[in-house]
């Protein structure tokens, strides 16, 4: 419900509430106001103002653990954690006094509870990972000159045995196995040598991380190791290659191991991690001293705004009253004098629209019972206008049709003395065409009786096409054979030497005569199947062609019987002209009383439509006014000139 929609005596009565709601309200805010300044003080001067000078004690302890952890980190002495750690408890121990004695941001500080206890607990796994990547560093070293000084003494080794296998003149392919231990052990000594070079550079740089690059180099060792074992005899051999092996494997654990520890001890320099902690501490400082600031700027306003509450109220009361009189008086004097306006101009013929309106009191009800008398003059007053417009167009319509009748039925008149010239015309060449169908019938039972005798020496040639082609099959078949024959007479020859040459050419000769022979059948088939599917068409056509012949000797004989049916169906033809003609004079007669009522209506017409220009309205709402359809009355009549001229046509050349 809104302010029109209320009654007038209801209007008064919120008035008068809303005046003395606005001057209670202001009442409880200055109220509010002092008792907010009150409780404010005391909140700062017990809790907050404590609560910051911990809170820089807590930032200030934790950024000492982090200056000697960063030291721990570069120097490696214990003495530096020893104190990082120090630090660190004193400031859990501010900590947790500050979530006891700040009960309203203890999820803050919980908050930043765990993550000094999650910066302590990395800060221990840091110094124990620092102690491992030593060892680490250690056990790697160790392993990387164990593995080199075996495989160098393998190799040594296997030169000498090369080398007393060539002085010995050895086979080959055991100077070739010698070889291929040598190429694979130097193999595992380049990477024993890359190992050392990569730990130097690792220690030079602290970044275990390149590290990670010589791992998958490690795979040789023991893909080279199981290629030598299968080609090894001797048992300290074995026992060598087994101990390289090992060593390779002891330098991946310890790589593995050293990086893994190496991440956890980085992140002793990694700044976000050290800082974040921190930087929480100082967010909730700076925090502390906003919170503090707006504290004290917020009770000067208070005090500076209660000064000016009770001013304002009395103020604003008194704007009230005054606006809300007059909003009842504009919403009372407004809408009736727009309604008594539209009154004149309705009085005066011209129909204006209306606006909707979505009030519930009397003016609105007034402003509705107006609008629903207009709409229903507006549509009474469009109804009648079409109606009048629809009525003239259509009795000028029947006027003109009622003419074209007229000179329509004079037309027939004259047209039936020449259909009845015609049919008697038509009679005469009804009988000669009867004479004609008779001779054609007669040729066409002599085209029948070739078309077959045609059809039958067809089938003969395709009999005859047929046997020709099994007898090339039959050739095709010896020449086969007889190329068989002379490749097995090449063969015997081939086995006989220099005396049967003269019995190779000829088996040669045969052979050649038999592919040009089944070369020739073969193209005689072709050409025997293409004449048998060309004699096989010419036959179905022939077929079709008896086909149509006999059709068309049964129309011939149909035609004979309907040109007798003609002559007598003329003769009726004949009579029914002369009864049209009597019609078409009777219709000529309507037609002229027709033309004499439109003209009578068409006047009456006039008068309605000359009464009606008494009322107007505004152009912009022509086009949205209801419109009556001016043919749904009148269905019997086309509904445009197309249709009628098409009909004229039509009758016209029915009546030529």
């Amino acid at each position: 419900m809104n302010w029109q929609s209320l009654k007038i005596r209801h209007k008064l009565f919120l008035g008068f509430g809303i005046v003395v709601t606005v001057t209670a309200l202001f009442g409880g805010i200055l109220l509010s106001g002092l008792y907010s300044i009150n409780n404010s003080s005391k909140d700062l001067y017990n809790n907050h103002i404590p609560a910051l000078s911990q809170t820089y004690d807590l930032q200030n302890h934790w950024q000492k653990a982090i200056f000697n952890l960063r030291t721990f980190s570069t120097q490696k002495k214990e003495q530096y954690y020893v104190m990082a750690n120090h630090h660190l408890n004193k400031a859990r121990e501010i900590l947790d006094s500050l979530k006891v004695e700040s009960e309203q941001k203890k999820s803050k500080w919980e908050f930043i509870d765990r993550e000094l206890a999650h910066f302590q607990k990395q800060a221990r796994n840091s110094f124990s990972a620092a102690l491992q990547v030593e060892t680490s560093y250690s056990k790697l070293d160790s392993a990387q000159k164990r593995l080199h000084e075996l495989s160098d003494n393998y190799l040594s080794l296997q030169y000498k045995k090369l080398k007393r296998d060539i002085d010995n003149g050895e086979a080959n392919h055991i100077v070739k196995r010698r070889v291929d231990k040598i190429n694979l052990m130097n193999e595992i000594v380049r990477t024993a040598e890359n190992l050392k070079i990569t730990i130097g550079e690792t220690n030079f740089r602290n970044d275990p991380t390149l590290l990670d690059e010589v791992v998958p180099t490690l795979s040789i060792i023991d893909l080279n190791v199981g290629t030598i074992l299968p080609m090894t005899t001797k048992q300290y051999d074995v026992k060598s290659l087994n101990e390289i092996k090992d060593q390779g494997e002891i330098c991946k654990n310890a790589i593995t191991k050293l990086t893994d520890n190496w991440k956890t001890y980085s992140k002793l320099n990694n700044h976000d991690f050290l800082e974040r902690g921190l930087s929480l501490t100082m967010d909730m400082a700076d925090k502390q001293e906003n919170y503090l600031a707006r504290s004290a700027k917020s009770n000067l306003q208070h005090a500076s705004n209660a000064r000016n509450i009770w001013w304002w109220s009395v103020s604003l009361s008194m704007l009230t009253a005054i606006f809300i009189a007059w909003r009842i008086s504009r919403s009372l004097s407004d809408p009736i004098i727009n309604l008594t306006a539209l009154a004149e101009q309705q009085a005066d013929g011209l129909l204006i629209e209306i606006p909707e309106t979505t009030r519930n009191d009397e003016v609105g009800k007034l402003t509705r019972s107006m609008k629903l008398h207009q709409e229903q003059t507006h549509r009474i007053v469009d109804a009648l206008k079409n109606m009048g417009i629809s009525l003239n167009d259509l009795m000028q319509r029947l006027k003109e049709r009622s003419e074209r009748l007229t000179a329509t039925t004079t037309s027939q008149a004259s047209s039936a003395q020449e259909i009845t010239a015609s049919i008697e015309e038509m009679q005469a060449l009804t009988e000669n065409s009867s004479q004609e169908t008779e001779q054609a019938s007669i040729q066409i039972q002599k085209a029948k009786t070739d078309v077959a005798l045609y059809i039958e020496q067809n089938r003969e040639a395709i009999d005859h096409m047929q046997e020709l082609m099994k007898r090339s099959s039959v050739i095709s078949e010896l020449a086969s054979q007889t190329y068989i024959l002379s490749l097995n007479a090449s063969v015997e020859a081939s086995r006989g030497g220099d005396e049967s040459k003269g019995f190779g050419t000829i088996a040669k000769a045969m052979r050649e005569l038999a592919e040009k022979i089944k070369n020739v059948s073969s193209e005689l088939n072709d050409l025997t199947e293409k004449g048998q599917k060309t004699s096989d068409e010419a036959n179905l056509n022939l077929d079709n062609i008896s086909q149509i012949i006999t059709y068309n000797e049964n129309v011939l004989q149909r035609m004979a019987t309907l040109s007798l049916q003609q002559n007598a169906e003329t003769r009726q033809v004949a009579s029914a002209i002369q009864e049209l003609n009597l019609e078409t004079q009777r219709t000529a007669q309507m037609a002229e009383a027709m033309s004499g009522e439109a003209t009578r209506m068409n006047s009456h017409s006039d008068e309605l439509q000359e009464i009606l220009t008494f009322y107007r309205k505004e152009e912009k709402e022509e086009d949205s006014l209801p419109k009556v359809n001016q043919w749904e009355w009148a269905e019997l009549l086309p509904n445009d000139e197309e249709k009628d001229t098409a009909a004229i046509l039509k009758e016209e050349e029915i009546s030529g």
